[in-house]
């Protein structure tokens, strides 16, 4: 019955990958197949309902994934789009101390920033090339903590980093290639500087619980990882019509709870406003000499399970990314 409803979707490509035969499938509970055939006739999922999702085990998985698979392709079918882009770290001077993180260093361990020379040379050979976006990424504020960082920049003729990654936007649009940048916390007039020349920009919520920012936990040391501050910042680009990309990190020490959390509260921010148009699902993946280095990477069923569960909470039209470099055996099955 269970296979009527749906059709075809790939039972026995879900089967393969899951290890399971197809007779070890078994049905939902009757609350379970409600949900899904509720969120199948257009309704919405609350964070009860995605709570009671996550509860299914491994023989029931195959209804969950139906059910956002089938959400996803009467919307956007099977196409698969990318935008080619050239990566740009502005500067890999951070002031947070992030447990995961592999992009910081100190200054004295590399350059401090990129100069407006070396930026524009990647913008001429990316569009050169076919790439359709510059992408700036930076550490957050630096200038606030360093000094040495501080006194380089100002002899550029610019107070901070986000003065000078607005100041590239325009010089990268003039080399058409469109600029979408990753800033960190910003103004309203920070963000209004970058509306100018980014068609598109982004901030990743990483996760809503300020309990991770507690001694010993991922956000330690992180003045730029308050929930709060990222969704006010997420919540002026609204204001100001920005498309935006956000998301979660998926296994740096959080709960369930604090996942599916962290997703209402990116639906909620984009039902008032509609300028999300991609929410990323980004797992730890550990390194050797980070905090965090010997932290496990999240379970392949906790992601199926969460990637799963975004697209049900978000519907259909929103885009949902896996980092393919992150997952280069398995990011297909999102």
């Amino acid at each position: 019955e269970w296979n009527n409803i749906y059709g075809d979707m790939g039972i026995d490509y879900v089967s393969s990958t899951l290890g399971l035969g197809s007779g070890e499938f078994t049905e939902p509970s009757d609350s379970v197949k409600a949900i899904l055939h509720r969120i199948d006739s257009g309704g919405s999922l609350s964070r009860n309902e995605a709570l009671e999702l996550l509860d299914i085990d491994i023989s029931q998985l195959h209804a969950l994934l139906i059910a956002a698979s089938s959400l996803r392709e009467r919307s956007k079918g099977r196409t698969l789009t990318f935008s080619k882009n050239v990566f740009v770290p502005v500067t890999q001077i951070c002031r947070n101390h992030c447990g995961y993180c592999t992009f910081k260093y100190e200054p004295g361990q590399g350059p401090l920033f990129m100069t407006p020379e070396e930026v524009l040379d990647v913008a001429r050979k990316g569009a050169g090339l076919g790439c359709t976006e510059l992408l700036f990424v930076t550490g957050d504020k630096p200038e606030l903590k360093y000094p040495v960082y501080r006194q380089a920049l100002k002899k550029l003729g610019y107070d901070s980093t986000a003065e000078y990654l607005a100041a590239l936007g325009e010089s990268g649009l003039r080399e058409n290639i469109f600029p979408h940048t990753n800033l960190g916390l910003a103004t309203r007039d920070e963000l209004e500087a970058f509306r100018v020349s980014n068609p598109s920009m982004g901030l990743m919520l990483e996760n809503i619980s300020m309990r991770l920012l507690g001694i010993g936990e991922a956000h330690y040391r992180c003045p730029d990882k308050v929930p709060a501050q990222r969704m006010k910042t997420m919540k002026i680009a609204g204001e100001l019509n920005i498309p935006w990309t956000s998301g979660i990190l998926v296994g740096i020490g959080e709960t369930w709870e604090e996942r599916i959390d962290s997703l209402f509260a990116l639906k909620r921010l984009n039902d008032e406003y509609g300028h999300i148009q991609e929410i990323i699902i980004q797992n730890f993946s550990p390194k050797e000499g980070i905090i965090m280095e010997k932290f496990p990477p999240p379970a392949f069923l906790d992601m199926l399970k969460i990637v799963s569960i975004t697209r049900l909470i978000f519907g259909g039209e929103m885009n949902v990314q896996i980092p393919p470099n992150l997952n280069p055996d398995t990011y297909t099955l999102g």
